[in-house]
Order: C-alpha cells, then structure tokens, then sequence
C-alpha cells in the first residue's frame, strides 16, 4: 500500500496539470462506459460531438437511377405503398436506420429538424425493418413526426446498405448527389444551403 502511495505522489509531482486531467477524464470516460446506465447516453453524445455535414456533389460522374431502382416499394407506418418511381422529380432524402442503433439515434434530432424546415419541400424516406410498435414506441418516445417506411422489396445495387444508417440524397433528376454511411448533421446550414440549391433547379 505504502508503495502505491508513493507511486501516486511521484505521478502528482512529476504530471502536468494538463497531463493529469486528460488521465482523469479517461479514467472516468473508461468507468462511465462500462456502466449499463451511463453508456448509450454517453455513446450517443460522442457520436453527435463528431458528426459532420455530409457533403453534396452534382458532376456529371455522380451517378443516376436505375430503372431497377425506381421500383423499389416501401410501406408507410399506416399501411400505404409508395414506391420512388411514384416520387419522380421530387429532391429525396432516403435514410436507412433502426431504433437499437446509437449513430442512428444521435441523428435523429437533426433530421426531425430538417423535417420541420424543409418537410414541405423534400420527400424523406425513413426506411428501418423494426416492427411498428417497436417504431411508434421510439417516435412518441422522442416526440418525433418523421415519416418513416418499411421497406418492401429488396433493395438494388445502388442501395446495397453494409452498416446504419446509411443516407442517400437523390436530385430531381435522378442523380444520387450524396450518399453517406454513419451519422450525420443533416440540420448543418451549409448542408440546407445545398438542399435549397437542388431545390431551385
């Protein structure tokens, strides 16, 4: 015991104060993550600290919608089908995620904010194969009005999803301008300010 002491006094005396808050909060992050409470709220805060506006392209080399792709059928929280085809000319924001998943839920808010914004302006697909009680459970959970989907036919090559959420944002035209896998700042200005632009054209 002696020996830890004096371990612990030489550590004091020989740390910056820099050196020995940076150990403190590592100590505590490691402590706070291995407890059932504290984690997914811990997880998720971390997720939403590094999330980044996802990025916009509009080349020529940006690819387009398949034929196979405007076939693909999802099924609204009331039992209605809508397929993309029916969605033609429309700016869409086509987002795959579950409620058990934390970069899912970290993005949550900001997609409900960019609903309340630009709703009115953008067709959202929020496409999950939880189960509708599990969905509704999460929604009113959170106060969330997002439109969300199941999906109902297999998804094509050019929305083959490895992990969630994986997000797709398709032009007017067809043209996938983004496509982005883990969490992010879809409320950011400078990702609105993009949306405004496929808007207008």
């Amino acid at each position: 015991m002696e020996k830890l002491k004096n371990k612990f006094k030489a550590y004091l005396q020989n740390s910056s104060k820099w050196k020995i808050g940076s150990d403190v909060f590592f100590y505590l992050f490691i402590i706070l993550m291995i407890i059932p409470a504290t984690r997914k709220p811990l997880s998720t805060a971390l997720i939403k600290a590094t999330m980044r506006k996802p990025n916009v392209k509009t080349e020529a080399s940006v690819p387009r919608l398949a034929e196979a792709d405007y076939q693909m059928a999802f099924m609204d929280m009331e039992g209605n089908n809508v397929s993309i085809s029916d969605l033609k000319g429309e700016v869409i924001l086509l987002n795959f995620w579950a409620t058990w998943c934390p970069p899912c839920r970290a993005e949550m808010p900001s997609l409900q904010k960019l609903y309340d914004s630009h709703g009115d302006r953008i067709v959202m697909l929020l496409v999950t194969s939880d189960k509708l009680d599990v969905i509704n459970q999460y929604l009113s959970d959170y106060n969330y009005n997002l439109p969300v989907y199941i999906q109902r036919t297999e998804a094509t090559p050019n929305f083959q999803v490895r992990s969630i959420p994986t997000t797709f944002l398709i032009a007017k035209d067809g043209q996938i301008v983004s496509t982005k896998t883990g969490a992010a700042n879809w409320n950011s200005d400078a990702f609105k300010k993009e949306l405004d632009k496929l808007l207008a054209e």
